[in-house]
């Protein structure tokens, strides 16, 4: 049985964009995405957006790390798809699961169970944090030199240059048209939102 993947980190640290560079090497029908707001396996129609073709199903924010043992649990024959008034069938998907920032590392590494079970992806540590990337971003041109004076960007000048320059990556990344790189279209547009936040 394949182990469940666990995303975890602190809320805009990255874990959906995580999610979603898996999720991009497959096709985009064969993926599912669950809210896991007040998750509970036993729930009746868990599932019910998935097909016999689903290959990922991911988990996003999930609120409470002793669910992922009845994920696991419920993976030992296949999920079981429950539609009503139709006849239920199992698949056997990869599962991905986000944890919401209330869930740490901690809920995971005290338990032996839990690291043969669980390949854990841990965001905290890693740079795909939006919001910081748009105030980096945002103080590169403000800081830099104008070319008829040496003062700094004002403000207002300073955001439209990193607006410009996330519109130009963005449309770098459609021009490439490499599936792989796709999600990161997403990432940018919260990047984006992030600097017209400023």
């Amino acid at each position: 049985m394949d182990k469940i993947t666990v995303i975890i980190g602190k809320a805009d640290s990255g874990k959906t964009m995580k999610a979603k560079e898996i999720a991009s090497s497959y096709k985009k029908e064969n993926v599912t995405w669950i809210s896991g707001k007040n998750w509970r396996h036993d729930r009746p129609f868990l599932y019910r957006s998935c097909n016999l073709n689903t290959e990922l199903i991911i988990i996003d924010d999930c609120d409470d790390a002793s669910h992922i043992d009845g994920i696991y649990s419920s993976m030992a024959e296949g999920i079981k798809v429950d539609k009503p008034y139709e006849e239920s069938f199992y698949i056997h998907p990869k599962i991905i699961i986000g944890c919401s920032s209330e869930v740490s590392i901690d809920d995971f590494i005290q338990s032996n169970a839990f690291k043969r079970r669980v390949t854990i992806i841990d965001c905290n540590d890693g740079d795909m944090n939006p919001k910081e990337k748009a105030k980096e971003l945002f103080n590169k041109m403000h800081n830099a030199d104008n070319v008829n004076d040496n003062y700094p960007m004002c403000f207002d000048t300073a955001k439209q240059c990193a607006l410009v320059a996330v519109d130009e990556i963005i449309k770098a990344i459609k021009i490439a048209d490499n599936i792989t790189f796709m999600y990161v279209i997403d990432y940018y547009k919260e990047i984006k939102q992030e600097i017209e936040k400023l």
